[in-house]
């Protein structure tokens, strides 16, 4: 799957392509806001779009159900999004804001209610998370940077 996230010129070998979107490209030629290849094995199916518009994504089907997809959003060749799949459904969204290959920040979808999660240090331990309970917005802080959240505030 690395490869095939990465390296453009792995698609050919087992892919289809769809092009969709055709427009014409400022230089007279043209070309195509939105591309997808699909390679599919005896169980799993990888799904590469290429879009002008939102950038690169990349998700893998396991049995007919999406199990993670990785995204470069900036066109810089770098994996900027994770999104995880359960049963199909998509339960978080890691990000690597400062483009370092670490996700320093997630948004969780758990138990009915999204969690914003944030690893200041980019340990892989999340120091600090923010949540809407009972109508409020909470905030909750790990003051020794260590996942044990002992601040709360609540708005």
């Amino acid at each position: 799957i690395e490869a095939f996230i990465e390296d453009r010129g792995s698609l050919a070998t087992m892919s289809s392509a769809v092009l969709s979107y055709e427009a014409s490209g400022g230089d007279g030629g043209m070309g195509f806001l939105k591309s997808e290849w699909e390679r599919n094995d005896e169980d799993s199916s990888i799904l590469k779009t290429f879009n002008s518009i939102s950038g690169d994504y990349t998700y893998l089907n396991r049995n007919g159900r999406r199990v993670i997809g990785f995204g470069d959003i900036d066109f810089d060749s770098l994996i900027d999004l994770r999104e995880s799949y359960q049963d199909g459904k998509l339960v978080s969204i890691d990000a690597d804001e400062n483009e370092n290959g670490i996700y320093d920040y997630r948004l969780s979808f758990e138990e009915g209610r999204s969690v914003s999660l944030w690893d200041f240090n980019e340990d892989g331990i999340w120091d600090c998370r923010r949540y809407r309970a009972d109508g409020r917005l909470v905030t909750e802080y790990s003051s020794k940077l260590d996942g044990n959240f002992d601040i709360m505030e609540k708005e």
